[in-house]
């Protein structure tokens, strides 16, 4: 019954999603991860979405080097095509053979030549290309190529590098349209943040700030800027899971409900963030920037990813110190995909961004930095690739 009630709410619109679900789906997860380490394979296919168990055992397996038993799993999960792409993916990481083999192949091409494969089963086969031609092989991919269900359109032009001039960078910022008649309004009187990147995420972004009003937020005089790191800790591309944050338009749909998991996540709410929810043409996404970037390919990133099954995207601090002054982005930590801020005491400062963020995000607002108006944080987050220069972005 839990589990029926969880699709249900993961139903909802993905840009009204609540502290609270957020709060289930990342103990969910976590839970899952328990009964795979516990080899209860069983309970988890009785007690789990497919997706959240593959979810789980790719963590596990990618992340955190716990090996998972994927030819048992799958069987006892019974996972569909979506899924099992998945562990064939892995499973081809690894040069292994593939569990249900001849049944999920046989399977991909009647749905491809029947027009019914989903839009995220084709992303998955594409992001693994490279692993899975060799044991999916001409057939298959040439099929997927002459029959595929949909427009590839976003997912190739968001691959594409192309440099932002200072012109576009500015009207992005500058005039960003109003958006009282986008997703009922309820961002309208957000603020507006936004990350300048390098295409090379190895080097940190830098942040800036507009009101509820609109207008620029200021710190001492200055327009309020901050450092901060958007890269994967794998380095791997936006498309996959755990990957780079992809560029893009995402969601500030206020805080997690406690600062749980500080090793990992630091001593400061984490911030939530969610996916623009598909619409046709992306014209949501679009309502959103201005239109000189409406042919720009940096914010199909997001919406790819979505796509794809992305989720639990965070801008979060750290536990963790990064011990390595040499690297490109110290002190920044890297992580599975979410936006990271410095955090920790180091031999040239203690660093604390995160709770320095929330609070300008409260002012930005209107409201007293107060730990319990830190739900009340909402707004719009535009993450941008600039160039691929190799150096972090500076507030000049």
């Amino acid at each position: 019954m839990f589990l029926r009630i969880i699709i249900a709410l993961c139903a909802v619109s993905i840009a009204h999603a609540s502290p609270s679900l957020e709060w289930s789906k990342e103990n969910r997860v976590m839970q899952v991860k328990d009964l795979l380490q516990q080899k209860s394979y069983d309970q988890a296919a009785s007690d789990f979405s497919d997706r959240e168990i593959m979810d789980a055992a790719w963590d596990l397996i990618t992340e955190d080097n716990i090996a998972v038993d994927l030819v048992s799993l799958s069987s006892k999960s019974k996972f569909n095509l979506e899924e099992m792409i998945r562990v064939h993916a892995i499973e081809a990481w690894y040069n292994r053979p593939l569990p249900r083999f001849n049944e999920v192949t046989a399977n991909l091409l009647l749905e491809i030549r029947a027009g019914t494969l989903s839009r995220r089963a084709q992303y998955l086969m594409l992001n693994h290309k490279d692993d899975l031609f060799k044991y999916y092989g001409d057939e298959i991919y040439m099929a997927l190529e002459e029959k595929g269900r949909f427009d590839l359109f976003d997912y190739n032009r968001a691959k594409e590098a192309q440099n932002i001039s200072k012109e576009q960078a500015r009207a992005l910022f500058w005039n960003a349209p109003d958006a009282t008649d986008v997703l009922d309004g309820k961002y309208a009187d957000g603020i507006r943040l936004y990350m300048f990147c390098r295409s090379d995420r190895n080097y940190p972004c830098m942040m800036v700030m507009k009101d509820k009003w609109g207008m620029p937020v200021e710190e001492n005089g200055k327009i309020w800027t901050q450092p901060a790191m958007a890269a994967s800790s794998r380095g791997i591309p936006y498309n996959i899971t755990n990957g780079n944050t992809p560029a893009g338009v995402h969601l500030i749909n206020a805080v997690m409900p406690e600062a749980n998991r500080q090793d990992a996540f630091g001593k400061f709410r984490r911030i939530i963030l969610n996916f623009v929810p598909a619409s046709e043409n992306e014209d949501l996404t679009k309502a959103l920037l201005h239109e000189s970037a409406h042919d720009l390919p940096f914010w199909r990133q997001a919406n790819v990813a979505r796509d794809v099954g992305r989720d639990l995207l965070r801008i979060h601090g750290t536990g963790r110190i990064n011990g390595d002054p040499t690297s490109a982005h110290y002190p920044f930590r890297k992580t599975s995909g979410c936006v990271s801020k410095r955090e920790g005491t180091y031999p040239e400062a203690t660093y604390i961004d995160q709770r320095k963020m929330l609070d300008t995000m409260m002012g930005a607002l209107d409201l007293e930095p107060e730990y319990s108006n830190e739900t009340n944080i909402k707004g719009i987050f535009t993450i941008v690739d600039l160039n691929d220069e190799k150096a972090a972005v500076s507030a000049e």
